[in-house]
């Protein structure tokens, strides 16, 4: 007997008040197991952010039949993110950073704030924490990658000044994905 692929889930409706703004339109990729997203490439903190919202946004509108539970599966990675209580608040203080961001150049840098929040979350202190966002930011002898502070978007704001200041730490400081 030919195995039929599970039919493709419903997009569930959206339009929730966060603010200062109103999130309308759809979220897809949700089915009974709950939401699943995935790209062949290792997690990047892109990766987190996005499915991080869409968990938020999918545990704010409880849908029935669909678990408040989201997955991200990558070539190297799982990332599994159980039920949040009250997540509209979160989404909202994250609509607000936004909002923000239209306004006026915010200090929020995915790789240097992710590096900053992965190591509150084990528990380092911010020195540590913010001394890991640095290497990011500025790069090093042993890294690979491009430091971010070298894009040309981030070194036409921010240039002549260290960023990874106060602004940086309250942006960042929120809670990262799966932090209690």
């Amino acid at each position: 007997e030919a195995r039929r692929p599970a039919e493709r889930p419903e997009p569930i409706p959206v339009d929730c008040d966060l603010g200062p703004i109103r999130l309308t339109g759809w979220l897809t990729g949700a089915s009974g197991q709950g939401l699943l997203d995935y790209r062949l490439t290792t997690a990047k903190p892109k990766d987190w952010i996005a499915l991080w919202l869409r968990h938020l946004l999918l545990n704010s509108l409880r849908p029935a039949g669909v678990a408040p539970e989201s997955c991200w599966v990558g070539e190297e990675e799982t990332i599994l993110l159980g039920p949040v209580e009250d997540p509209l608040p979160r989404l909202a203080a994250l609509a607000g950073i936004y909002w923000a961001g239209l306004s006026q150049p915010l200090h929020l840098f995915p790789e240097a704030g992710f590096a900053y929040a992965e190591r509150l979350q084990k528990g380092q202190d911010e020195e540590r924490a913010l001394s890991a966002a640095h290497t990011v930011w500025v790069g090093s002898d042993f890294s690979k990658k491009a430091p971010e502070g070298q894009d040309p978007y981030h070194h036409l704001v921010f240039r002549n000044q260290d960023p990874l200041d106060a602004d940086f730490e309250q942006y960042n400081g929120l809670r990262s994905p799966g932090h209690r």
